[in-house]
């Protein structure tokens, strides 16, 4: 049986979806076992009880279809307007595992001409598998001992980032605007970092929006597109303003 039809059965067979469809699908079920029973004694002969049992059987059909239909997977789209625009330059937070990182590079493909992988000791690996995945004639990937941090330290992941921004991309021809940080993968400490790290040199922020299933529950290496934050909102505001800081 495909999703689709488990999704139509289910308020029917288990009270927590839907607790009228589940009592509606209980009385259903002895009209239909009677009714086949009746058939199978007097074939060919239409009884009154027949028409009742074809009403109940049509209306429990469209409540389970309009049910179906509200609590469908809802598709998400994203406005052109938050989706980050393709940059040359891409900074990466690699965790233990790919998770969302070929989605986010895959976004700025074929424009990409230098990603940089920040990484710790336990993440190197899918670093270089990542390089090794990507890697083309135009775009390099940046990894190895001199883009490791400390993923327990914020300030490990802001000063590599840092360094990035002005000395790594500088060198390679990127102008403050042509490079973009992703914030999705990597520990919480090296999100804060460079968070902080972008924030403080005014370059702009993504991070990859995951796919969730009709439960809310996220599906595993499935990965939506990646949305660009507003770093300016507080600025704008001008109140409310924090102020943070990185001690070198």
């Amino acid at each position: 049986m495909g999703k689709p039809m488990k999704r139509f059965f289910l308020p029917f067979l288990e009270h927590r979806p839907s607790l009228p469809l589940y009592l509606l699908g209980g009385a259903v079920s002895p009209l239909i076992i009677q009714f086949l029973l009746d058939w199978s004694n007097n074939p060919g002969v239409w009884q009154g009880s027949y028409t009742l049992t074809l009403i109940v059987l049509l209306l429990t059909l469209l409540a389970g279809t309009i049910w179906s239909w509200q609590n469908r997977p809802q598709s998400l789209f994203i406005l052109d307007e938050q989706k980050p625009r393709p940059r040359r330059g891409l900074i990466l937070l690699v965790s233990k595992h790919k998770g969302s990182a070929p989605a986010a590079i895959q976004h700025h493909l074929p424009g990409l001409t230098d990603c940089w992988l920040i990484s710790s000791s336990e993440s190197a690996t899918v670093a270089a598998e990542l390089a090794q995945q990507f890697s083309s004639d135009t775009t390099t990937f940046h990894y190895g001992s001199s883009f490791e941090i400390n993923s327990d330290e914020a300030a490990s992941t802001y000063r590599v980032a840092r360094q990035i921004f002005n000395s790594a991309a500088p060198a390679q021809g990127l102008s403050s605007t042509e490079i973009i940080a992703d914030i999705t993968g990597g520990s919480k400490p090296m999100t804060a970092g460079l968070v902080l790290a972008a924030v403080s040199e005014r370059r702009p922020i993504q991070y990859v929006l995951a796919k969730k299933d009709e439960k809310g529950q996220v599906i595993l290496d499935a990965w939506g597109e990646p949305i660009k934050i507003n770093t300016e909102y507080g600025l704008l505001q001008g109140t409310d303003m924090l102020t943070l800081e990185i001690r070198e």
